[in-house]
């Protein structure tokens, strides 16, 4: 029900805003639009999008990819590990032998489900990478203010997937605070130095942007595997369509860049936050 229910009010709310932009801005602005011989677009404002569109695009999903990964490897993966670790250790003994949540046996290292869990969290973190990318446009611009919140978001949104009532990772293993708290800082993590690596290959001398595009896109075959390839299929596939349909299209350009669509970004953005919030709160109360 939760996901019907966001993309629901996913199309609503940007819908209403699209409704609202055409009714307030779209009319006036092709009112006041100067004839360009046959009621053509403005010169430049499809033509420069459409001298090679899909670079920037391409390049920005590259680095996204490879710096997720990067990350999903070493926070969730090998930090989710140490943290069932750190956890095993802080327990009573009587955790030992139990099979944990993740499907691991408590108090054994298994080196094959340590890898598993390892490239779990690459994956994630590849996708992470991308939904960070997809919704940059709506945070701040300030990097330091960006991060922080993306780190809040991450650590509530995520947090809110990890800690249950059920199972034995909260419930057997303690003590309860360092449990929560180490599976909220995990996201938290993530979430708070995703937009500042991301962020960085958007200039000029970056490895992704001075390298051939060829060269600069060769990460996201990562994206090849069949695990990664059905989890990103679909936004890779909505990412392409949306800015192939903006390129042909100058008002559904000047939708996207409104201020109505910003704003209507940054009210799903905040209402999935508040969501992931309750979640973690109504989940502490059940534990505790």
């Amino acid at each position: 029900m939760g996901p019907v229910f966001l993309l629901v009010a996913l199309v609503l709310v940007f819908g209403a805003a699209a409704v609202h932009y055409r009714l307030t801005v779209g009319a006036s602005s092709t009112l006041d639009r100067p004839a360009t011989g046959g009621g053509s677009p403005p010169q430049g404002l499809i033509h420069e999008t459409r001298a090679d569109p899909f670079e920037p695009l391409v390049r920005s999903l590259s680095a996204a990819t490879v710096h997720g990964v990067i990350l999903g490897l070493a926070i969730g993966g090998l930090g989710g590990r140490a943290a069932m670790r750190l956890l095993f250790i802080t327990s009573s003994d009587s955790v030992r032998g139990l099979q944990s949540d993740d499907g691991f046996e408590i108090g054994r290292f298994d080196l094959v489900a340590t890898l598993n869990l390892v490239s779990l969290g690459a994956l994630i973190g590849a996708l992470g990478g991308l939904i960070y990318l997809a919704i940059r446009r709506w945070l701040p611009r300030h990097r330091l203010v960006r991060s922080a919140l993306c780190g809040l978001g991450a650590a509530m949104v995520v947090g809110s997937a990890i800690i249950h009532a059920d199972g034995v990772d909260f419930t057997a293993l303690g003590p309860l605070w360092l449990a929560v708290g180490l599976f909220i800082m995990i996201p938290g993590l993530f979430g708070a130095l995703i937009p500042l690596l991301v962020d960085r290959t958007d200039d000029p001398d970056s490895w992704f942007q001075r390298k051939r595009l060829r060269v600069a896109a060769a990460p996201l075959i990562l994206l090849l595997f069949p695990l990664a390839l059905i989890v990103v299929i679909v936004p890779l596939g909505v990412t392409f369509l949306g800015r192939w349909m903006a390129t042909r299209n100058a008002w559904l350009l000047e939708l996207w860049e409104s201020a109505q669509i910003l704003w209507a970004g940054r009210v799903v953005i905040g209402a999935v936050g508040a969501l992931g919030t309750l979640a973690v709160v109504n989940d502490l109360r059940a534990l505790v």
